[in-house]
């Protein structure tokens, strides 16, 4: 190295944090925090700040993520999965990502279980049909607030529920969405996704439906199954 060079551990902390929260993902963040001593510290000290920076980059639908975590904090009473993050409490911030991509792996999972028979157009209903497969965001989005509805009814709250940028569309999607898990997937595969309240009673969801489309001036759009 040439001796004008600058050591990349003289630098300030706050441009080391720019670094930090410039990653993509937890892999650069990790790699990066193992490179050096003074690395570590850093990530130690500002883990908190590093992974509010870092999370909306690495899980798709952040904020739709983001309500699913907070009403599972609410039904769980978890004191390990705050939904803001202590400054100093680096176990908090662990956990938060962990909770975060456990919710990731499972959206995804069910996308993968949906998408690959609707490619083939086997067992698929209503719109989705015709769905290019790189619109994957916006069943990813669907999926979360389902589970969202879903642990919110655990607390019989599903009513108050304001998701994040909904609209007519929105509504279809989730009612679309109710139907296949309802009557097309299977049992075991509803339970690992906590959607079990679909089919137990649909009755519920078909209300939360009703009132939303009434509080866009719209009504009987929804057209549920009882």
């Amino acid at each position: 190295m040439d001796s004008a060079s600058i050591s990349l551990t003289t630098l300030p902390v706050e441009i080391l944090l720019s670094i930090f929260r410039h990653a993509d993902d937890f892999t650069t963040v990790n790699a990066f925090l193992r490179s050096s001593s003074i690395l570590y510290r850093t990530w130690l000290v500002h883990a908190n700040s590093i992974a509010l920076a870092v999370l909306p980059k690495a899980i798709d639908c952040y904020n739709e993520a983001s309500e699913l975590f907070e009403a599972q904090a609410q039904t769980e009473a978890l004191q390990t999965f705050p939904p803001k993050l202590c400054k100093s409490n680096r176990e908090a911030v662990i956990a938060l990502c962990k909770r975060f991509f456990q919710n990731a792996d499972i959206v995804t999972a069910f996308y993968k279980h949906y998408v690959i028979p609707a490619a083939a157009g086997i067992n698929t209903v209503g719109q989705w049909n015709n769905w290019p497969l790189e619109d994957r965001s916006r069943l990813l989005r669907t999926l979360y607030r389902l589970k969202t509805l879903c642990v919110l009814h655990d607390l019989h709250d599903a009513s108050s529920l304001d998701l994040v940028a909904i609209g007519p569309q929105d509504l279809i999607d989730l009612c679309d969405v109710a139907r296949w898990i309802r009557f097309r997937t299977p049992k075991e595969r509803r339970s690992e996704l906590g959607l079990e309240h679909l089919t137990l009673d649909y009755r519920w969801f078909q209300k939360w439906l009703d009132s939303r489309w009434a509080s866009m001036g719209k009504s009987g759009q929804g057209q549920g199954d009882s």
